[in-house]
């Protein structure tokens, strides 16, 4: 998928992806920081990762929570993906902003020849992992194409622990092309939320919404080529690789906001 307000398409990185080896060097890394207790795979597309299964089971066995975002279309092609994953896999998130079919292609949801996930294929999806014990999320990009969209029902009928809606964010080098098209105004970030919070969370759906300001510095991410990275002044700023420095020394060279970590109640 290409969707048009990635803020992480990370093409200009020389590395495109680590060696799998050197991948659970770094979640071993990962776990000698003892206030991480949760790792999230996220892209991109992390399905798309041969051996994203492997460093899941990984980095469940160091103790880890695991979590992993993806738009469902490998699960859908490739329906027993995740099914080693019974006991491993402790939460699946979704990336959803809206269930029309031409609404996702001109957001650039869709793969191929401009195929579309279904609601009915999300439903399903759903229903299966939330049986095998996993846990469902659903992630939502607010920009000025789907500001006015009705999801809460849908969204509530997976049965989602969460439902994060998040504020396009801007990000210079990886969706500059898209912000002066497709970023939302403050009222139409809220008009979205107005619409759809209460409705879902008379569902019993947590709702939590992030605004640009709650994405900067809440996020400890690691890139595709072992670094960490953070948007700082509407860029990414990357450390030295970890596998380099130490962890300890590469998380001094990241920005690490915890008061709004907490305030984002990213402590789930």
């Amino acid at each position: 998928m290409n969707c048009r307000h990635c803020f992480s398409d990370f093409s200009a990185l020389e590395i495109k992806k680590l060696p799998l080896e050197d991948a659970k060097r770094i979640i071993e890394e990962v776990v000698k920081i003892k206030s991480f207790n949760k790792l999230n795979f996220s892209g991109g597309e992390p399905t798309l990762f041969e051996g994203i299964e492997s460093l899941i089971r990984f980095a469940k066995e160091q103790g880890l929570k695991t979590s992993i975002i993806t738009n469902g279309y490998k699960l859908i092609n490739s329906p027993k993906l995740f099914d080693s994953l019974k006991g491993y896999l402790d939460l699946l998130a979704f990336s959803i902003d809206s269930f029309d079919d031409e609404l996702n292609v001109t957001i650039g949801r869709y793969v191929g020849k401009k195929a579309t996930i279904p609601y009915d294929e999300f439903l399903t999806l759903s229903g299966k992992y939330n049986e095998y014990g996993i846990e469902i999320k659903v992630n939502t990009v607010v920009t000025k194409l789907n500001y006015d969209q009705l999801l809460a029902d849908k969204v509530a009928a997976f049965k989602p622990i969460r439902w994060k809606i998040l504020k396009m964010l801007p990000v210079e080098s990886q969706n500059d092309k898209a912000v002066e098209d497709i970023y939302p105004s403050v009222e139409e970030f809220e008009t979205f939320i107005r619409a759809n919070k209460e409705k879902a969370e008379q569902s019993g759906l947590k709702v939590v919404s992030e605004g640009n300001e709650d994405m900067t510095g809440s996020y400890i991410m690691i890139s595709p080529d072992g670094k960490f990275f953070n948007n700082v002044d509407g860029k990414h700023i990357y450390s030295k690789p970890i596998l380099e420095v130490g962890i300890g020394e590469a998380l001094k060279q990241t920005l690490v906001l915890r008061e709004v970590f907490y305030k984002r109640e990213g402590d789930y």
